[in-house]
């Protein structure tokens, strides 16, 4: 049926839209085997060439630059000057004092001393940044240790001249600023060598420093001395340093008090071995002189309080402390440094431990001065209160007196009979005598005369005459500043000693006290005030009992208002004549 034509052709139709499997890929053909390669001929060998090596780094210094650096530590010619005099003491013989003149000039600054001088080895030596002091290496104890004085001559002027002199020959050089600025890549600088090993027999050993072309002129001559004074302190007493002819010399602030003090065991294991040596001025020191200098082998190194400068009576504490281990200390952060600016590290361990004893020892001294000016104090208290007091009892003993001249017969428990004292003291060593006749007494042959006219009737009897007030005797006061308290009365008469105390805790006399002072008229004003009151007071009531016993009228009111108002003045007066004199515009 297949066959049928018919079916062929649908068949076919329909074949058309049948989809077709995938046909199967062919097979791969099998690989043909590898041709053998042909070993290559071996390459001759290149020979390695080696890299250059990097140079290894190291420390260097630029040598101009380290030089105009450390002259800027010396800007002052103080400072500048004293780096040489303190070399010229440091190059001393053993045992050889040294004398050095410095000379300011204009243009110049010379310094010049008698000390062993410098060879031509030891000048190159001298030349040398920072290197090593020759005296110390020959285990001298010298000031000199950071090697700066080629460059503190730079600080203030242009040129340094050395002419110096040692075994009979001499060497002068000369370095100038415009070779330091010169010598940008670092290199040694040159010096301008006049005189090298020039033989000079009769010249005497020695250095002369010339600092030239000074960067400002008109030195001071004062600066410079009290700078060399300051900084050599002791060693003035045995080496002679003059400026410009005048000698400098050793001093310190006058001293009214002083105290010693050594370190414990277990701080002077850090420190080392030290003594320490606080004095108290009489006034107020200058700001200079208001510090512990901080010694090394007697050079001074720095100045500290140890941070007491603002603790109350510090303005009087000045001394010093010799500490000789801050300038032998090998650690790592130094004790000071080469700027001269006389300060302390306060890093190093023993500075540390210095400024703490320090502080220790400055608390302990002040606190003695303020117990001493506490004590001080109240010395100058009572003598103030002595010379009012005094004032007081003269007004009151002169007021009472010109009340006997109106009121003879006043008179007060406390009065004073010196004529009737004296008459008793002279009793007793003079031999008694028979009672002498008094001639206003009438004779017995009178006085029986009158008897019997009188019983004749001859003559009237007179009336009896009236008693005889007593004359009131002198009388002295006394008056004295007490502490009663506060809620004491302000002042207290005792009728039978003539004590008038004034009670200086009242309020109103410790305010005057506190706001205006015991020296001031406030205060004496209201002293003279609270007296009077209590004066007043006693007076009237004293006499108006006495008055009312000789029937006597007074106004015992109007007594203590004359009273008051008499004295008030008298202290006004006496005040106002005392105080200093008023100016035209009316200030003091």
């Amino acid at each position: 049926m297949d066959d049928d034509p018919i079916s062929k052709a649908v068949n076919g139709i329909l074949n058309l839209f049948r989809r077709k499997p995938p046909a199967p890929p062919p097979p791969a053909p099998a690989p043909a085997p590898a041709p053998r390669p042909t070993p290559a001929p071996p390459r001759p060998l290149k020979k390695r060439i080696p890299l250059p090596e990097k140079p290894r780094l190291k420390v260097t210094s630029h040598v101009a630059r380290d030089l105009l650096q450390n002259a800027a530590y010396f800007n002052t010619l103080p400072k500048a000057a004293a780096e040489y005099v303190t070399n010229a003491i440091d190059s001393a013989a053993p045992g050889k004092p040294v004398t050095c003149e410095v000379t300011l000039a204009e243009e110049e600054v010379t310094i010049a001393d008698d000390g062993s001088g410098m060879t031509y080895a030891e000048l190159s030596n001298f030349f040398q940044m920072h290197g090593e002091n020759i005296q110390r290496k020959r285990g001298r104890t010298v000031r000199g240790k950071f090697g700066t004085g080629k460059s503190a001559a730079f600080g203030i002027a242009n040129t340094l001249v050395i002419d110096t002199v040692k075994d009979g020959r001499r060497n002068i050089v000369e370095l100038r600023r415009a070779d330091v600025e010169s010598a940008r890549d670092g290199q040694p600088i040159p010096l301008r060598e006049t005189a090298v090993d020039r033989p000079a027999p009769d010249s005497p050993p020695g250095t002369t420093i010339r600092i030239r072309d000074l960067l400002e002129g008109d030195p001071d001559e004062q600066a410079v001395r009290a700078y060399l004074e300051k900084l050599l302190g002791q060693h003035l007493r045995r080496h002679k340093v003059r400026v410009n002819g005048r000698l400098c010399r050793y001093h310190m602030p006058k001293a009214e008090l002083t105290f010693a003090f050594k370190p414990p065991e277990t701080l002077g294991a850090v420190i080392g071995k030290a003594t320490c040596k606080l004095c108290v001025a009489p006034d107020e020191l200058e700001r200079d002189d208001n510090a512990i200098a901080v010694l090394c082998h007697g050079y001074l190194h720095a100045t500290t309080l140890a941070g007491r400068s603002r603790a109350p009576l510090a303005e009087y504490i000045f001394g010093e402390v010799e500490v000789p281990g801050l300038d032998d200390d090998p650690g790592p952060v130094p004790a000071f440094d080469n700027t001269r600016s006389l300060g302390l590290n306060p890093q190093n361990p023993k500075v540390q431990a210095l400024e703490t004893w320090l502080g220790a020892c400055i608390d302990e001294a002040l606190r003695e001065l303020a117990e001493r000016e506490r004590r001080r104090q109240k010395a100058r208290e009572q003598r103030l209160l002595r010379r009012v007091a005094g004032r007081i009892k003269n007004f009151l003993d002169e007021d009472f007196q010109s009340i006997q001249e109106s009121l003879p017969w006043a008179s007060l428990p406390v009065a004073r009979k010196p004529a009737l004292a004296s008459d008793a003291a002279s009793s007793k060593t003079r031999p008694a005598a028979g009672r002498r006749k008094d001639p206003r007494r009438p004779s017995l042959a009178r006085r029986g005369l009158a008897w019997l006219r009188r019983l004749l009737g001859l003559e009237k009897r007179r009336p009896p005459a009236p008693p005889r007030l007593p004359r009131g005797a002198p009388v002295e006061f006394e008056i004295r500043y007490v502490r009663s308290g506060v809620k004491s009365s302000r002042a207290q008469y005792e009728a039978e000693t003539g004590v008038i105390s004034l009670n200086r805790d009242h309020p109103q006399l410790r305010t005057a006290e506190r706001e205006a002072g015991l020296e001031s008229n406030t205060y004496k004003m209201l002293s003279f005030d609270i007296a009077f009151t209590e004066y007043a007071l006693a007076v009237a009531e004293t006499l108006g009992k006495q008055a009312a016993a000789y029937h006597r009228r007074l106004d015992t009111n109007e007594l203590v208002q004359q009273i008051l108002d008499r004295l008030g003045r008298r202290a006004a007066d006496y005040l106002e004549a005392r105080s200093p004199r008023l100016e035209e515009d009316g200030s003091r």
